[in-house]
This record gives C-alpha cells, structure tokens and sequence, in this order.
C-alpha cells in the first residue's frame, strides 16, 4: 500500500443557500446534498464511495478484520417477549439478517410464527420496525416502519396496524408520536 498515495476528492458544489434565523444569517452551502434521491447527490456519494473503496480495499488486514467482525457480529438475538391474551410477540435476528422479524406465538409450548418480515419489504433490507403496539386481546398490531434514507435528516416513519389480514391504510409523514392498538 502507497501510504505517500494523493486522493482525488471529489468535488462537492458550493450552493448560495442562507437562511436567517432571528436575525442570524447562516450559510448552508451544502443543503443540495440532503437530497438522497438527487441524481446529483447520488453521484456524489458514488464518487466517494469509489475513492473510499480504493484505500480500503488494498489494506492488507480488510479481510481478517471483515472475518472477525462477521463472526461477532453472527449471533441470534431475541428481543423480550410482550405477552398479550396468552399470546407472545417478539423480534428474532438470526444473526446476519439486516432487520429482525417479528413472531407471534400461542402460548409459552407454542411454536413461533413469523407475523412480519421487515426484510421483505425492501430490496435492500432497509425498512425497520421501529415500534409496536398490540391490543389487550392479541388480535391486532400497530407497528411503525422507517426507511434508512442515509443522507435523510429526519426519517419519518408510517405507522400501520396489522391484525391476521393486513389493512392498507398507513399513517404517513408522521414526525412524532407513540402507537396504541387498542
């Protein structure tokens, strides 16, 4: 590896963007790059993910340190059970999976059945659960669902309820708030 190696950045355009705040004025130059579905932020973050892959990439312990952190981080984790009418709700990752699912199960002898795969919802496994709620009887499910949007400022989430047959109606663009199934 050249460690006297130069980088090439790439260039990120300087807008003419000020707001006043209370009198303040405050330069945000940059604001361009909030964007993530910008074409033009896209092939930014794309530049510099190629300058960024080209130093790591040649580190000689990249794939030692990639083995490891695989075998530390490959490991089931079960979230604590809610318990609702004799029901149990709770979330498993297996391990690698990106987002954890959440199961049902009848009873502490039944067997757990997957309810909602969030990594199903997305090509990328990028949509989380990020909150439930369920009714005292175990019949219904509200849960909040957020999309990792990487250069987003404030991820929003939508909110939905679930009981056995999904109902299409989410609550959308919800900045705050706290789910109750009732």
């Amino acid at each position: 590896m050249n460690s006297t190696r130069k980088f090439h950045y790439p260039n990120a355009r300087r807008a003419d963007v000020v707001d006043d705040f209370h009198g303040t004025a405050v330069s945000d130059p940059y604001r361009w790059l909030e964007d993530p579905h910008s074409p033009e932020t896209q092939a930014f973050v794309a530049a510099q993910n190629e300058l960024t892959r080209s130093f790591i990439d040649e580190l000689p312990a990249r794939a030692a340190w990639q083995q490891r952190l695989t075998a530390l981080w490959d490991y089931a984790k079960v979230s604590p059970p809610e318990v609702r009418n004799g029901r149990f709700f709770f979330q498993r990752n297996d391990g690698l999976q990106n987002q954890a699912v959440l199961y049902r199960q009848d009873g502490p002898d039944g067997r757990p059945t997957p309810l909602l795969d969030p990594n199903t919802l997305s090509e990328d496994g990028t949509i989380a659960l990020i909150g439930q709620s369920y009714t005292g009887d175990g019949r219904l499910v509200a849960y909040s669902r957020c999309q990792r949007q990487r250069l987003a400022r404030n991820p929003r989430p939508r909110h939905r309820h679930r009981p056995r047959h999904r109902r299409p109606d989410p609550m959308v663009q919800v900045h705050q708030g706290r789910l109750a199934a009732r």
